[in-house]
């Protein structure tokens, strides 16, 4: 069975795909801050659980507010820190105001919706303008991931959001996307390797513009000391 794993139309995971950079580089980072939101009950604690490695209480509450974790990745044979937060998605505490706050500083955001409540979808915009309002200022976003989530209960009852219409929302915002079942471990881990990747692709792009920029330098000071030769005859 295909994971349900989308990055782009006909591309698997180890596909070159488009890197977009936030402000603050990459390279010989430790740590990295990821923001994992949508509206109350699409699961995401659960989902946060799986990407920690957490046990999971299936009797667990909302989550008010937000909770922090630390998640470590290997990278390179380097480890690296994600410090994930979990936030709240109950609109009747007022928690869209709270949201720049959790986004501000955000690497990867995580927005999360339940494959079968439609408006959990139509909230994906909500979440979204927030997390625009907060990052107004970084001249790229931050690395966005969709996520339709209880891809379980598809063998109960009908999707109300169909593949095309996420894959839609996420590829025209130049989202990955990607769906998963946070209760049964399903492609929860492949979160984790988006994230890896992403992360070894803008370090290369960093890596490599240094060396291009370097050139540039060397170009410029073989030019003005060809110059200097030039004027000194």
């Amino acid at each position: 069975m295909q994971p349900n794993c989308y990055l782009s139309r006909d591309t698997r995971i180890e596909d070159d795909i488009k890197v977009n950079r936030p402000c603050g580089p990459f390279t010989d980072r430790i740590t990295f801050k990821a923001t994992l939101v949508g509206s109350s009950g699409v699961g995401k604690t659960t989902l946060q659980h799986r990407i920690c490695g957490t046990p999971i209480d299936h009797m667990t509450s909302s989550t008010i507010g937000a909770v922090f974790y630390q998640v470590p990745l290997q990278v390179d044979q380097k480890t690296l820190n994600i410090n994930l937060w979990d936030t709240g998605g109950q609109e009747k505490l007022n928690i869209f105001n709270l949201l720049p706050f959790y986004f501000r500083g955000s690497d990867f955001i995580f927005l999360v919706f339940d494959l079968f409540d439609r408006q959990s979808f139509m909230d994906l915009s909500k979440w979204l303008d927030n997390a625009n309002r907060a990052e107004s200022s970084r001249r790229i976003p931050p690395n966005t991931i969709v996520v339709g989530n209880k891809l379980d209960l598809e063998r109960k009852k009908k999707r109300l959001v169909s593949l095309d219409e996420a894959q839609s929302f996420a590829f025209k915002r130049g989202f990955q996307y990607i769906e998963t079942s946070a209760l049964e471990n399903e492609n929860c881990e492949l979160i984790k390797e988006l994230v890896i990747h992403h992360i070894k692709k803008t370090i290369k792009k960093e890596q490599d513009d240094l060396i291009i920029k370097e050139n540039k330098e060397k170009e410029k000071e073989k030019e003005k000391e060809k110059g200097k030769e030039q004027n000194n005859k």
